[in-house]
Order: structure tokens, then C-alpha cells, then sequence
């Protein structure tokens, strides 16, 4: 016999003289044309499929961050920064997170492409919250497993843009994933580096801070650190855009000026609603 109390599944073996119970896992699952995306809000696993045309690019993709009241980085989803909410439909989701000190909002935005183009677009929207009544120091981490091939080529084009690249997946051109951070305020380093150096750091216990390497090729990973100081109750955005395309030219990264514009009205939108206090993503 099994019981579902809130987030705990529980099984009842015989009169009760047993009883097992295990975290339940809720993953949030998104659609769009070619594509779907499986997400574990729950812990650091957190976003691990990203199925394209019926392949897989995905290995892990999750946010860890700090205080300067920390003595190491802790994962969203974590027991030191909770997993509260979630909300999924269709193409989007959304997961928010309490911490001691503040509250973090993620969203995503799955955007497929046509059948058999291996062109897929996953945008994301972050909220850091600062909710004491002082200075929050804050220090948050995007930390990326792409895996298109077992020798990927890495490299950040500028301080806001990574790509990444396999010419063994599928195509002549191969397979390029593009991520652009939009709104660069905060960012501060970058690294790309082999699997798994970057996790760890971010799993150890001490402080981190990347070290702004430019490539890596095999099984590249890489991340990207942000560094901002809040006010009570003042908010950090972050805004960016994972694009997947065979060959680059099949979808074209959209220009600076016109994902800008798409996230300004996004915020409008979600601004207005929270205000009025109606559900929404």
C-alpha cells in the first residue's frame, strides 16, 4: 500500500511494521515541436535532458550560489537553499527557491524548432530576491554538461558568450550550442574547463571562483559567476538564451537588440501580474 503525503512517498509493508519513505521526485517536463526538456528542481541534478530530434544534448545544467556570509557554494534545490514551488505548462516552467536571507525565481521558455533540424531554443529567466532588512552579498553560478559528442569543443566568444561545438553528432557542419547572457550586469568571470573540475569546485567546500579560461575540448563543461550587493527587498535579474542549431545558420542567434526587447516586455509582464497577485508564469 503506498501513501502520497506532500512531498514524500511513502510504502506500508504488512500491519505497519514496516513503513519505507523517500523523497518524491517531481520533475517539470516541457514540449515544443522537436524538443523536450526534463528538469529536477529538487537538488543539483536539475536540468538533465534536453532531447532534440530525438537526441539527447544534455548532461547537467544548474545554478549554485553564495553569501558572503557562506564559507562555500550550496545548489538550488539543496537543504540550505529549498526547492518551494513549481509551476509547468506546455512549453514553460517555473521553480522557486527559498534561502535564509532571499528568495530565487527560475523560469524557462522552450522553443522547438521544425522536425529533423536539429534547432531547438531554451530561454531563462532568474530572480534573486533579497528579503532581510540588509545588504545581501551575493554570489551566483550557471554551470553547464553539454554533451553532443566524447570530444566537444568549448570556447567563450566575449565575457557574455560560450559556444560549443561537435562535428560528430550529426551533419557536415555538425552541431553548435550558443548560450548569450543578455543583461551582463553582475557577470564577472567565466570558465570552461573538463569534466568533472568545474563541478567539484562547486561541490567542495570552499569558496569559489572561476578563473575566466576561454576553451576546453574533450569532455568540456563550462560555467559562468555573477557578483552582485542588494538592497532589503531589491531584485537581480538574469536573462539568457540557450540556442541549439545544424548547421550554425539554421537558427540564427537572435540579435542583442531584439532579445533586449523580448525580456524587457517578459518583466513588464510578470511585474504586472505579481502586483495583481494572479498565478502565472
Amino acid at each position: 500500500m503506498i501513501f502520497l503525503f506532500r512531498n514524500i512517498r511513502c510504502a506500508w509493508f504488512g500491519i505497519g511494521i514496516l513503513t519505507l519513505c523517500a523523497p518524491l521526485r517531481a520533475d517539470l517536463m516541457l514540449h515544443s515541436r522537436n524538443s523536450q526538456v526534463k528538469i529536477d528542481p529538487s537538488s543539483s541534478t536539475g536540468l538533465y535532458e534536453w532531447t532534440v530530434d530525438g537526441t539527447d544534448i544534455m548532461y547537467q545544467q544548474w545554478f549554485w550560489m553564495r553569501t558572503n556570509s557562506d564559507t562555500r557554494e550550496s545548489a538550488l534545490g539543496s537543504s540550505t537553499i529549498p526547492l518551494a514551488s513549481t509551476k509547468v505548462a506546455g512549453s514553460r516552467a517555473a521553480a522557486t527557491y527559498q534561502g535564509s536571507e532571499y528568495t530565487v525565481s527560475v523560469k524557462f521558455t522552450l522553443s522547438g524548432g521544425a522536425p529533423r533540424s536539429m534547432a531547438s531554443d531554451l530561454a531563462e529567466l532568474i530572480t534573486i530576491t533579497n528579503t532581510s532588512a540588509s545588504l545581501l552579498d551575493l554570489t551566483f553560478f550557471q554551470y553547464a554538461n553539454i554533451r553532443f559528442s566524447p570530444s566537444d569543443a568549448v570556447q567563450f566568444l566575449d565575457d557574455h558568450r560560450v559556444q560549443q561545438t561537435s562535428s560528430t553528432l550529426t551533419g557536415q557542419g555538425g552541431v553548435f550550442l550558443n548560450e548569450t547572457i543578455v543583461n551582463t550586469d553582475g557577470l564577472v568571470h567565466h570558465q570552461a574547463g573538463v569534466y568533472p573540475n568545474i563541478l567539484n569546485s562547486l561541490n567542495d567546500n570552499a569558496v569559489t571562483n572561476l578563473t575566466d579560461a576561454s576553451q576546453a575540448t574533450g569532455n568540456a563543461t563550462w560555467a559562468f559567476q555573477w557578483h552582485k550587493i542588494l538592497n532589503p527587498a531589491e531584485s537581480f535579474v538574469i536573462t539568457k538564451d540557450l540556442n541549439v542549431s545544424d548547421p550554425p545558420s539554421a537558427v540564427p542567434e537572435p540579435s542583442r537588440a531584439v532579445l533586449v526587447a523580448t525580456v524587457a516586455l517578459f518583466i513588464a509582464v510578470i511585474s504586472y501580474r505579481y502586483r495583481s497577485k494572479r498565478a502565472s508564469f
